[in-house]
């Protein structure tokens, strides 16, 4: 009895986890499965002008994000400029194309545009662009002395290029960085841990701005403060007044939103588009 056009035309639906992009590519193509989610760019190039395929592109839903630690042991903690210019100094456009063929876009928050409650406008102000001269600068306000910031991610293909990447972009601005690239296990052991890392590269989900504030900004979530083992509670009651319905007001946002950016507490960098090809 349901309207026609949303009755299911397929009887049986089989899915594959295919982990390798490139094996999903070729299970495509030698009719092993009907079509991919998902696809790694790098491996959907070949589907792009192809008639026998149907490529589609959707916003992704998470992006990608680096956290400074608040640890107090932390080069990075209590050095709002020196955490200023390593956002400036990275190219979140070449990001785009040295990772993803150019199959993302930018950021203008920590969290991707779809997040209920990103205000539009935020897209037209300055979420460091980059800038060498303006993070040469601020590098050197900041007091930095060459001391070594440690950036910790996964072994995951993406993650670990996009480590390699941004260690390039902040040694070009005179700043000394070591990769600790570790397994999924050892990083959920202690990616809540700020003394285990300066930076830590992450994506995160959820589905209103304030899904993602709670689980990373809230000084009070976990036993060493917030995600970073930061207890800033000047940010906490910024975001306490969000967490009403009749709270969520894009004032409140506003203030939650320009409190993190303004501080460099965390940087959004951009937000792979997600690759679905028929």
């Amino acid at each position: 009895k349901m309207p026609k056009c949303v009755r299911p035309e397929v009887k049986k639906v089989v899915y594959h986890c295919i982990p390798e992009s490139s094996q999903m590519a070729i299970a495509l193509e030698t009719g092993i499965v009907d079509l991919v989610i998902a696809l790694d760019p790098s491996s959907a190039v070949q589907f792009m002008n192809n008639d026998d395929y149907i490529v589609q592109l959707a916003e992704g839903s998470q992006g990608y994000q680096m956290f400074f630690s608040g640890a107090d042991n932390s080069e990075v903690a209590n050095n709002v400029k020196l955490r200023q210019a390593i956002c400036y100094s990275i190219d979140a456009n070449g990001l785009i194309t040295g990772l993803l063929q150019g199959y993302g876009t930018l950021m203008y928050d920590v969290c991707p545009p779809m997040f209920v409650g990103f205000n539009e406008k935020w897209m037209n102000e300055d979420y460091y662009g980059y800038d060498v001269e303006k993070a040469k600068q601020l590098l050197a306000e900041s007091g930095y002395n060459g001391e070594t910031i440690t950036i910790l991610a996964t072994s995951s293909t993406l993650m670990q290029r996009m480590a390699e990447m941004l260690q390039s972009y902040m040694m070009a601005i005179g700043i000394n960085v070591e990769l600790n690239i570790v397994d999924i296990a050892l990083y959920t052991a202690i990616r809540l841990d700020g003394t285990q890392y300066d930076i830590v590269l992450n994506t995160i989900g959820g589905t209103y701005l304030a899904d993602h504030w709670s689980i990373r900004y809230d000084p009070a979530a976990y036993s060493t403060g917030d995600a970073t083992s930061r207890k800033d509670y000047t940010l906490g009651e910024l975001l306490y007044k969000t967490w009403t319905p009749s709270g969520y007001t894009e004032e409140n946002i506003d203030a939650v939103h320009y409190y993190i950016k303004d501080n460099a507490i965390a940087y959004g960098m951009f937000n792979p588009q997600t690759i679905v090809v028929i």
